[in-house]
């Protein structure tokens, strides 16, 4: 007869490092009040769509998907950014997380790439996840099969455009504050807007994707032209 422990496989040490980074952010501040914020916008913005559908304008709401996965990410992503961009590792070991992970297995170098992955996965689902309500009711306002169908399709650009707030807000946070731990934050800071002060200056492009935001702008533009809206 198989124990529970030798049937299952157990996690590897950056699963470990992933999950304890990510119960870390879980009871941060930041992520509880990202996620209020976030789920605010949502509820006021699917409200929006059905008051629109109810007055007969169900075919011009694609675009209030793409404000609410906007807003969410501008509020909800920037505060998580600011922390992780912080001297994550130092506060760790100070507060004994560090210390923890070493009794789990865990190396500070694992316990690093934990965050990124951790903080990248998280802020993409509260980009994506959060917009599902809004997501629903455009698809249940759609006025033909055909419109459903095309929001549906949206639905591609929107996890690009969720993805890419999570790995900036995420990956490049957690990298700025752990290559400059007392100035990651500025870095971060320069890394996403000296670029988009100068997109379409130094470096001319139709769409203006040579910076961050002009990026991401672009992926939630392409949700609302793919989902049909005006």
């Amino acid at each position: 007869m198989k124990t529970p422990s030798a049937s299952r496989p157990l996690p590897s040490t950056l699963q470990r490092a992933v999950r304890l980074a990510g119960t870390r952010m879980a009871t941060s501040g930041a992520w509880k009040f990202s996620r209020v914020v976030a789920s605010l916008v949502a509820f006021w913005l699917t409200l929006a769509v059905v008051y629109l559908a109810v007055k007969g304008h169900g075919n011009e709401v694609q675009g209030v998907v793409t404000r609410a996965a906007v807003w969410i990410a501008w509020i909800g992503g920037t505060i998580l950014a600011w922390w992780c961009a912080g001297d994550r590792a130092g506060v760790d070991r100070l507060e004994g997380i560090e210390l923890l992970a070493r009794i789990h297995g865990i190396d500070p170098r694992t316990l690093a790439w934990g965050r990124v992955l951790s903080a990248t996965l998280r802020i993409t689902a509260l980009v994506g996840v959060t917009s599902i309500p809004v997501v629903i009711a455009s698809l249940a306002a759609a006025p033909t099969i055909r419109d459903g169908l095309m929001r549906l399709a949206s639905l591609a650009p929107l996890g690009g455009f969720a993805l890419g707030v999570g790995l900036v807000a995420g990956a490049l946070a957690c990298g700025c504050g752990w290559l400059s731990p007392r100035r990651g934050r500025a870095w971060l800071t320069a890394l996403v807007f000296v670029p988009w002060a100068l997109d379409g200056v130094l470096v001319p492009t139709r769409a203006n994707v040579a910076s961050v935001p002009g990026m991401l702008g672009f992926l939630a533009d392409l949700v609302t032209r793919v989902g049909g809206g005006a």
